[in-house]
């Protein structure tokens, strides 16, 4: 049987204040037998551009052009508060990527490269996002955390994060790619409640199944 990530799983509700629509949303993620289930409570999923999500320890934020050149060039703005190892190789490649993606074809929002904030001291510590717009419902993620955030099951909590705004957006499976090697990676994967799918010479190929037929309008 194929676990589904129940997006909608214990409850979910929208409600209105301020003017702008807001979800708060209970997530419980059916892992694979042997796992320990993650239930993430994620408090509120705002604005309708889906430009932010956040969860109970981080905050997911749609970087836009300009803050998507900062990264690539290693220079902080002002206003922008990161941890000393942030950004790392991978963020650095997958905002270049995204930039030139975005400079082709326009802004890529909310299927875009999102940068994650622990909200304990406001730092950015990694980045995680889309590799490309959904295809027939499905869409490809990847995710990173720079070394000082690591081991603390942030990845998996925002992987669960951009499961919900997938869904929010229709998508009905969402897949995800490690090496042979990156034990840690497969266990976020797993922990977030995707199955594998299969295997090759390089990669271990996941998917989530996402529930999204219940969410009331």
């Amino acid at each position: 049987m194929r676990p589904h990530v129940g997006l909608a799983g214990a409850f979910t509700f929208r409600n209105r204040a301020a003017g702008k629509p807001l979800w708060r949303v209970v997530s419980y993620v059916a892992c694979q037998a042997g796992e320990t289930p993650l239930c993430l409570a994620m408090a509120d999923c705002f604005d309708s551009a889906m430009t932010g999500v956040r969860t109970s320890r981080l905050q997911l934020h749609a970087i836009d052009v300009e803050e998507g050149e900062r990264i690539v060039a290693r220079r902080p703005g002002p206003t922008d508060v990161w941890a000393d190892d942030f950004p790392f190789e991978g963020d650095v490649g997958a905002v270049a990527g995204l930039l030139r993606v975005t400079a082709e074809r326009g802004d890529q929002r909310p299927f875009g490269f999102y940068r994650i904030t622990s909200l304990a001291d406001g730092k950015a510590v990694g980045g995680i996002g889309f590799k490309g717009q959904p295809d027939d419902g499905c869409v490809e993620i990847g995710y990173g955390l720079a070394p000082s955030a690591r081991g603390h099951g942030y990845a998996a909590e925002a992987v669960v994060a951009l499961l919900a705004i997938a869904a929010d957006r229709g998508v009905s499976r969402v897949i995800a790619d490690t090496t042979l090697d990156n034990i840690a990676s497969q266990r976020t994967l797993i922990r977030a409640g995707f199955r594998l799918v299969g295997t090759d010479g390089e990669f271990h190929h996941y998917e989530a199944l996402l529930d999204i037929g219940h969410r009331p309008v």
